[in-house]
């Protein structure tokens, strides 16, 4: 939406989005999650969907609860594929997801900051009397989850129409997606996120999925 306003491609509107995106998860994090003591997870997944109640309330007064759909010059464009018509917007989505999977896979396994966080995330108490700066460390994951939420916004606001309430469709995928691949699991949530994609289809769309079948058939063994 920030994009839409100053007349930005959408993508190029993520070098303002993603940053604003990623101060918003820090401050909520830092002002309302790191002051759970107790039943963290519990407490912090009902604190989250509080949040996302007040969020979404505050959308609907803003810009109301009308449907809406981010523009680009290439929305409508396409290209031909064996023998399918790909639009070119979904290419980029895919480029775009593809850059972000692989830079969080080396943020997550292969930076100190990484192995900072998967410590904090098994033992608090234990990551503490290391050195790990817990709270600042947390804060700043919270952050990156926040920021990438905000580029898949812009990708599912470039391909479909939405509003503050489009989240709880997305929230059961995701939930699915979790527990197929299990928790804090990037590579399992990869690994069944092909799986979900394809059951999440109805019987109505059997021409979108044997458009996507050669991309789909690429991708999985990478996966």
């Amino acid at each position: 939406m920030v994009s839409t306003y100053l007349h930005l491609d959408l993508f190029l509107g993520l070098l303002l989005t993603m940053p604003l995106m990623f101060g918003l998860g820090v401050t909520i994090q830092w002002l309302c999650v790191r002051r759970i003591k107790r039943e963290r997870v519990m407490m912090s997944i009902l604190l989250m969907y509080a949040i996302a109640l007040v969020i979404e309330g505050g959308l609907d007064l803003v810009f109301s609860a009308s449907l809406v759909q981010l523009q680009a010059p290439y929305a409508d464009s396409s290209f031909p594929l064996l023998g399918f018509r790909l639009p070119y917007i979904y290419l980029f989505i895919f480029l775009l997801s593809a850059i972000f999977l692989a830079l969080l896979y080396l943020v997550v396994y292969r930076t100190r900051f990484g192995f900072s966080r998967r410590a904090s995330s098994q033992d608090r108490t234990a990551a503490a009397l290391i050195g790990i700066e817990v709270e600042k460390v947390q804060a700043f994951a919270f952050g990156i989850g926040v920021a990438l939420a905000g580029a898949g916004g812009v990708a599912y606001g470039a391909t479909l129409s939405f509003n503050a309430a489009s989240s709880y469709d997305l929230i059961v995928r995701l939930l699915v997606i979790i527990v197929l691949g299990g928790m804090g699991s990037l590579q399992g949530a990869l690994r069944r996120l092909p799986c979900c994609h394809w059951l999440a289809w109805s019987p109505r769309s059997l021409r979108c999925r044997l458009a996507g079948l050669p991309c789909a058939c690429a991708i999985t063994p990478l996966l």
